[in-house]
């Protein structure tokens, strides 16, 4: 169960990797983003389905997709320097405690 954890934070690393690469690429227009994006979105896809055979499909997305939220939201503002209001923080932290509690309430046989 720990390698599947693993694996869907892979995922989501990846899942961030790419939507960065994707607003990079808008700039730049360099071919070799859009190889690197495809290859980060194909890895990706391929570690959440590795997490999915022993998670919940349900609880996986949804750790997959928060994640890929809060890294972008961090990403895009330390690293692109676009700011977010306040609300939208409030919204993404929020979106983070409903993921982490997700992770809490799962039980032998799925979420409860």
């Amino acid at each position: 169960m720990f390698l599947s954890y693993l694996a869907l934070f892979g995922a989501s690393l990846f899942e961030i990797l790419w939507v960065a690469l994707l607003g990079a690429h808008t700039s730049t227009k360099s071919h070799y983003y859009v190889l690197i994006l495809c290859t980060c979105m194909g890895l990706s896809l391929y570690l959440l389905g590795v997490a999915s055979k022993t998670i919940p499909i349900t609880l996986s997305y949804a750790i997959w997709v928060g994640l890929g939220i809060l890294g972008q939201a961090i990403i895009q503002h330390f690293v692109f320097k676009n700011s977010l209001s306040i609300t939208a923080w409030v919204f993404t932290c929020t979106l983070t405690f409903s993921v982490v509690g997700l992770l809490f309430s799962q039980t032998k046989h799925g979420v409860m």
